[in-house]
């Protein structure tokens, strides 16, 4: 760079002085006396905006031998005797200084020029001792050859000290007067050398919270800074504030190397033990999903700032993560706990994450780190709740103490429950919440972006909630969510009846750590939760008696599943054990994929009666292959069985009462992505990877089949069997025009039943044929989660709305199976507290829906 005069806000940068890079010069072995071969190099910078011209060599390389045992006057008079190729005059060679390790001596000479030194510039030569003589092995360094500056007129000291303290003094807050040390005249060498004062101003900046040391070089001619740099070098722990996002200012441990601090904190006793250290991060609007991976992405580091306090975070609300994160962290380890693995390692978060640029109102555990959005939506930033950030850092405790809770049905349940319990008594700790505050127990209480804090939670640990609220459901994980507060609950009634809060929170993570297993039930987080407290000499008998109370009195009791639920229940969750993945009915029996068997990689065909919804059997074999896809006419079944060994997809059928299991066909590839059957005609559909699209393949009645594909760039899709007639549709991917066509499989026919089209992009699928109808779910407003249902004539007229996609009541990502009489869909609540599900009807006439679903969630 260019040393000009600095002023105002620069005078605080750490400033190097920028020398010019000489060239390296190999100079032949020499006599002493005699030139080296070697020709000087040049400066790189020239002329009076830049610096000195010297036409010393940088480093050289070389082997003479100088007489005289004297290191200094040997390598002085060989820097003399080679004034041609060095350009050094012996005579501008300040004091030297000489230093002699392994062998080597080296010496150094700081240049002068009239008297005074040149700021940095010093040559240096080295050698080794030969006794009565010295061998010079190579030089280095800076000596500016061509300077001319004017040194007759000096700046005083007095004048020095007062432009110094003018210049520095906007940009710093000194906590009292600083000290200013005079270290004379000084040349520095920029354009053809500057006469300067160098001073130092010493003193403590409250802006930043450190001690001041600057070295400022004055020009003797204009009273400016030439050059002004701090030198004392910082690495360390800082104590400082930022601005919260719920106001006011948070303290904040951060990390000071040179003139940079970080949020990363450093004081914590896993930073002493174990290296462990607090991370936060900002992804400043980077989209969730680049998050995802557990290594966190490259690129993104610990928020900084050139300047103390931090600034706000108002997008990420990084400030408030970095608090929580070290207050949580002093949670757990009065609770014996070093850091989330319990062996001191490091803490990580990243704040300000959106959902491709829109807002993301949430917040997750990856498996190795903490991801909080930006909220919107009218929430606040996630990461500025503690008892949130409490919340996720828990989930990493749960998977680190090897209880590692399986995240699906009461098992999922109970992690929630124990991020709620151990998130919200941090918070309550932290903050000095009473049970008697109306605060207590409120889980996310500060994320509303306005509004009293006690209006505005996500979960109620005081609400009494029971295994008579219990929701059985394929969604939210298996109600991994919606059934949390029954655990947690009791748990907080444990809270609030024992004389020490800190002896429940000291209960539940004992429970946690030392008794819970990956699936763990509710009744078995009782029992655990009782024998912890039972094994424990603090707790009285009467204590032991109130804890079992509290599970009592949510309902967890013997037998609670039997008794609340009835003998179908574990049937349901196997067979709904993903979700969107529900049975196709025929006759008046359901067919479905068993996706949580025993082997649930593996899953096989299940089917049952509507009339007994308890009793279910197995009807595909259950041999370590892939059946999926079911459907049935009422006379036989089909599905697809894909094999690991071949990648191929094979489509079976059985009678469904009972017989042998036949090959009708198989797919090149493993994916299938519709079945359907009807008679002797069996339809599917797969990829074609040709054409980037899907085809169509139709066993017909004859034995043979048909391949149905598209031209390029459109897809086959939504297809459907009735008789011998296929129905299918042809569109572009994200299309705005759908084609219903028809093929005959006894004829061989084709023909257009008619077209559904768009002056937008829309979505259309889950055609369903029926003896007079055709009914699909059809999106024209792809942008939003909402799907309307349309029917036709089979002859493709008579189109209209069931639903319309646009309507309030229109599902949100629905499933749709119908019947001659009514259509029925599912309707998943985006916009409940939970993931909601439920299955409704409306009539081909219109009208009304209503609801057919009988449990809680459907």
């Amino acid at each position: 760079m260019n040393l000009r005069a600095f002023s105002g806000a620069a005078l605080l940068a750490s400033v190097t002085l920028v020398l010019p890079t000489a060239a390296v010069v190999h100079a032949t072995p020499a006599s002493p006396g005699s030139a080296a071969a070697a020709a000087p190099a040049t400066a790189h910078a020239k002329g009076d905006s830049g610096l000195s011209r010297s036409r010393t060599p940088g480093l050289t390389r070389t082997s003479a031998r100088v007489t005289g045992s004297d290191p200094v006057a040997a390598a002085r008079g060989f820097l003399g005797s080679r004034r041609s190729t060095y350009h050094v005059a012996t005579g501008d060679l300040a004091a030297p200084h000489k230093a002699t390790e392994n062998g080597v001596t080296v010496v150094r000479f700081g240049q002068r020029f009239k008297g005074l030194p040149v700021t940095g510039a010093q040559y240096v030569v080295r050698m080794k001792d030969q006794g009565a003589s010295n061998v010079v092995t190579g030089t280095s360094g800076q000596y500016f050859s061509d300077l001319t500056v004017d040194t007759s007129h000096p700046l005083s000291f007095a004048w020095a000290k007062r432009a110094a303290l003018h210049a520095i003094g906007s940009t710093i807050r000194w906590r009292s007067t600083p000290a200013v040390t005079d270290h004379g005249s000084e040349i520095v060498p920029v354009g053809q050398g500057t006469l300067t004062r160098h001073v130092a101003v010493t003193g403590y900046d409250t802006a930043r919270n450190k001690p001041v040391r600057q070295q400022m070089y004055i020009n003797a001619h204009t009273g400016q800074p030439v050059l002004s740099f701090n030198d004392l070098q910082f690495d360390g722990p800082v104590d400082t504030t930022g601005p919260s996002v719920n106001g006011g200012s948070v303290p904040l441990k951060a990390y000071q190397t040179g003139s940079t601090y970080e949020l990363r904190d450093r004081t914590r006793d896993m930073y002493a033990s174990d290296g462990g250290e607090i991370l936060t991060r900002d992804a400043e609007g980077g989209d969730f999903s680049l998050y995802l991976d557990e290594e966190m992405p490259p690129r993104i580091k610990p928020v900084k700032s050139s300047t103390i306090p931090f600034p706000a975070s108002p997008k990420s609300g990084a400030n408030d993560a970095h608090r929580a994160l070290g207050e949580v962290y002093e949670f757990y380890k009065d609770l014996g706990r070093n850091s989330i693995d319990g062996h001191g390692g490091t803490i990580d978060a990243v704040t300000g994450v959106t959902d491709f640029g829109s807002p993301f109102p949430n917040a997750f555990w990856n498996g190795t780190y903490m991801v909080f959005g930006t909220g919107g939506f009218g929430f606040k930033p996630f990461s500025s709740a503690l008892d949130v950030v409490g919340h996720e850092l828990t989930h990493g405790v749960v998977q680190y103490s090897n209880a590692d809770l399986l995240y699906y049905g009461q098992s999922g349940a109970a992690n929630e429950a124990v991020a709620d319990y151990l998130g919200n008594a941090a918070q309550n700790t932290v903050e000095n919440i009473s049970e008697t505050s109306p605060l207590d127990g409120l889980l996310g209480d500060r994320l509303c972006a306005s509004g009293p804090r006690a209006e505005c939670f996500d979960r109620d640990l005081n609400q009494l909630t029971t295994t008579d609220d219990f929701i059985s459901t394929p969604d939210d994980n298996g109600g991994v969510h919606l059934n949390s507060t029954i655990v947690s609950g009791s748990w907080w009634q444990i809270r609030h009846e024992l004389d020490d809060p800190a002896r429940a929170d000291a209960l539940v993570y004992k429970t946690l750590t030392q008794y819970l297993s990956p699936l763990s039930q509710f009744i078995d987080i009782r029992n655990a939760t009782i024998a912890a407290a039972d094994e424990d000499p603090s707790f009285s008998d009467a204590e032991v008696e109130m804890v079992r109370q509290a599970f009592t009195d949510h309902g967890i009791v013997d037998d609670w599943e039997f008794n609340v639920l009835g003998d179908d229940y574990q049937h349901l969750h196997e067979i709904l054990g993903y979700p969107f993945i529900y049975p196709r009915v025929a006759d008046r029996r359901w067919y479905a994929s068993d996706v949580t068997s025993v082997d649930d990689r593996f899953p096989s065909i299940v089917s049952g009666s509507l009339d007994h919804p308890g009793v279910s059997s197995r009807i595909s074999p259950n041999d370590g292959e892939y059946y999926d896809l079911p459907d049935s006419d009422g006379s036989n079944v089909v599905w697809a069985r894909t094999r690991d060994t071949d990648g191929r997809t094979y489509i079976q059928t059985k009678p469904v009462g009972g017989g042998p299991v036949t090959d009708q066909d198989f797919a090149p590839a493993p994916f299938v992505f519709s079945l359907r059957i009807s008679g002797d005609t069996i339809a599917y559909t797969f990829p074609d990877f040709n054409d980037g699209g899907d085809q169509a393949v139709v066993l017909r009645p004859d034995g043979d089949f048909t391949t149905i594909k598209a031209t390029f760039g459109r897809t086959v899709s939504n297809v459907d069997v009735r008789g011998n007639k296929v129905i299918y549709t042809v569109s572009g991917f994200l299309g705005r025009k759908f084609t219903i066509k028809e093929y005959d499989s006894v004829t061989g026919v084709k023909k257009e039943l008619g077209v559904i089209e768009s002056p937008k992009d829309m979505l259309m699928y889950d055609l369903n044929v029926e003896d007079h109808h055709i009914v699909a779910l059809l999106d024209k407003h792809v942008s939003s989660p909402r799907t309307g249902i349309i029917t036709m004539n089979r002859d493709g007229s008579s189109r209209h709305w069931l639903i319309k996609d646009d309507e309030a009541r229109a599902p949100m990502l629905p499933m749709l199976t119908a019947t001659d009489n009514a259509v029925s869909f599912t309707h998943l609540d985006l916009f409940s507290d939970w993931l909601d599900t439920y299955l409704r009807q409306i009539p081909y006439s219109g009208g009304a829906t209503k609801r057919v679903s009988c449990s809680k969630a459907y």
